[in-house]
């Protein structure tokens, strides 16, 4: 993969730009991918599909999820429920909803799985993470750009902060995939720097 520029000069040529999907979408199905290699030029090219994109979907490497919120990939919904807690349980349901599995810190650790961890701000949001190749875990945070954190490198320990207290555990996407209804439409020359 080249570099931002490079990226973002091939992309600025085609004039590609992601765009929302206003109709419903049909559901898709995310291919496995394991040893994810960080790939923020492909995140953060261009402005709309930074602002559009959450921590989420970034650790899912999905970015036609858009804003994904846990236990609506494949829903019409977009928005959080106003009464939903936000708590370990809460999180965990919902991840369970969208179809991933929990595995343990060996797993994650282990580069075997598309691994993501989240910390958890108890009754105000939490907060995904994702596992590169490289055994660093890398995020994006809500509109900002997606970033390599070298100091992390087991979330149970060094993802919490003043904000996330809590950790809410690991999670990774199965070999099957997950299911997701697509908020963005990514044309396929920018969708290809996501592989």
């Amino acid at each position: 993969m080249g570099t931002f520029q490079d990226v973002h000069a091939f992309l600025d040529h085609l004039l590609v730009r992601p765009v929302f999907v206003t109709e419903a979408a049909p559901i898709r199905t995310t291919p496995r991918r394991v040893n994810l290699a960080f790939n923020g030029a492909a995140w953060n090219t261009h402005n709309f599909l930074q602002d559009q994109t959450n921590c989420y979907a970034y650790a899912l490497n999905c970015p036609e999820a858009g804003w994904a919120i846990p236990g609506q990939l494949a829903s019409h919904k977009r928005n959080v429920p106003a009464n939903m807690r936000v708590s370990a349980r809460t999180i965990h349901n919902r991840l369970m909803k969208d179809g991933l599995i929990v595995i343990n810190e060996q797993q994650a650790l282990s580069g075997k799985f598309h691994a993501i961890a989240v910390v958890i701000a108890p009754n105000l949001d939490c907060h995904f993470y994702r596992r590169d190749m490289d055994g660093t875990w890398s995020d994006k945070g809500g509109r900002d750009a997606a970033a390599r954190n070298p100091t992390i490198t087991v979330p149970s320990r060094d993802a919490l902060g003043q904000k996330y207290l809590k950790f809410g555990g690991y999670y990774a996407v199965p070999p099957h995939g997950i299911q997701y209804r697509p908020r963005l439409r990514i044309p396929e020359p920018l969708l290809q720097f996501f592989g």
